[in-house]
């Protein structure tokens, strides 16, 4: 086996590799069996795997992980770096191979425009009307990504279409012109029954709600 040091020394040549984006040195070099991590683990955020997700180069990883051998830090390392930088496509090639996301609410998700974690939360069962998570989010945030998600997942997820009108109805309240106009051009509802603010709660009571166009008359 090769010296510890000089494994070393392949690895920072091939990390020079990923980084310049040579995908065919790459393949050139798995191809020769040449070490792509140390025999005890790389630090993940380190490892070839992570430096290919940080070039975006989607072969690149591709071709890394059907190398495999990666450990699971290493791939939740590269599958968190990939969500950071809103690399979805990358991050479900990562969970395909494997990579396990780190433990996180729907709450965080939607602070960190997650998107990917989001729609994986939604699909495994939580209900954005808890709490108005969604609601509290595009009212804080006011992010372009969180109406693409909303149009995109809307008639999936009906309750989106709660959180939207209500975010909607607050974005009236306080006459915040330019995100009432992207609001209602994602689809918010500005007839749909809301609670009167984003602390009470859903379903409403029909004798105790608002909507955004009564907030608006």
């Amino acid at each position: 086996m090769k010296a510890r040091s000089a494994i070393h020394d392949d690895l920072k040549a091939l990390q020079r590799l990923v980084q310049a984006g040579k995908l065919f040195a790459v393949q050139d070099w798995i191809k020769a069996g040449k070490p792509l991590r140390l025999p005890d683990g790389n630090q993940p955020k380190t490892s070839a795997l992570h430096a290919a997700v940080e070039t975006g180069f989607h072969s690149l990883v591709e071709e890394l992980l059907r190398a495999g051998g990666w450990s699971a830090p290493e791939l939740s390392a590269a599958l968190e770096l990939a969500r950071e930088r809103r690399r979805f496509d990358l991050a479900e090639l990562l969970g395909q191979r494997g990579a396990r996301p780190k433990p996180m609410d729907f709450e965080t998700s939607c602070d960190k425009l997650d998107l990917f974690m989001m729609e994986q939360q939604l699909r495994a069962g939580t209900n954005p009307n808890d709490g108005n998570v969604f609601a509290q989010v595009l009212d804080s945030k006011k992010a372009r990504p969180l109406l693409g998600f909303f149009r995109q997942f809307r008639a999936e997820f009906p309750a989106l279409e709660d959180q939207a009108a209500l975010a909607l109805a607050e974005a009236v309240k306080h006459r915040q012109v330019r995100w009432v106009a992207l609001l209602a051009w994602a689809g918010a509802d500005p007839f749909r029954p809301v609670p009167n603010s984003l602390d009470e709660t859903f379903p409403v009571d029909p004798d105790d709600c608002t909507t955004a166009a009564r907030e608006a008359a």
